[in-house]
């Protein structure tokens, strides 16, 4: 059976256009490049974003980073990037999934994790790294989505959810958590609503919240 950025990959060619689009599920955007390009300035949206075919070059910081079928990359914040399109075709184009994150929604994920045994320093802001078995399945269940609106609607909002959890329990899941917490405002705020949630029949004690 094929992977699942395989899967994804043949969803995007019978229904992706060329440039940036929305995908089947709000808050995704489907990247279809057919030709190559140079090294450009631009802003990289906070994302996770999943390769189905093709390959992609990110320089951060005098840093270069590979995107190609089967990766995954996580950016909890934009940032100023440079990029290319490498080898991309008519024939052979550039395919890729982005679904939205901010701080905050990475945030209340984190709230509901048990915490980590070593807290360490903050991470980087750009994670690169493999589909697992896990998002493999995940990424096929998104795949249909693009031919069954109704199921787009319904199960497509816990679906990213679900692809955001796992990327935070992967090998970069401890820098990644990290570097959501360092936001001590955003993090506080979440982690006091996961426990208003999780305690609905307890008397609420303020000042331990706060």
């Amino acid at each position: 059976m094929e992977d699942g950025p395989a899967a994804l990959g043949e969803a995007m060619r019978a229904h992706a256009t060329e440039g940036v689009g929305p995908g089947p599920v709000e808050g995704t955007w489907c990247v279809r490049r057919s030709m190559p390009t140079v090294l450009e300035n631009r802003r990289w949206r906070a994302s996770l974003a999943f390769v189905a075919e093709g390959e992609k070059e990110l320089v951060l910081g005098g840093r270069a980073h590979w995107l190609v079928h089967g990766n995954c990359s996580l950016t909890p914040v934009p940032l100023p990037v440079s990029s290319r399109f490498v080898g991309a075709s008519a024939r052979a184009p550039f395919l890729a999934v982005l679904i939205d994150v901010d701080v905050a929604s990475l945030a209340r994920i984190v709230a509901a994790m048990d915490p980590l045994d070593d807290p360490g320093p903050p991470g980087h802001a750009l994670f690169v790294g493999s589909v697992d078995p896990a998002m493999d399945a995940a990424l096929h269940r998104f795949a249909s989505l693009f031919t069954d609106p109704e199921a787009a609607r319904v199960l497509g909002p816990p679906l990213l959810h679900e692809l955001l959890y796992l990327a935070l329990r992967g090998p970069h899941g401890p820098a990644l958590r990290r570097f959501v917490e360092a936001d001590g405002a955003v993090f506080g705020v979440a982690r006091a609503v996961h426990r208003i949630e999780a305690h609905l029949d307890e008397d609420l004690d303020v000042g331990a919240l706060a």
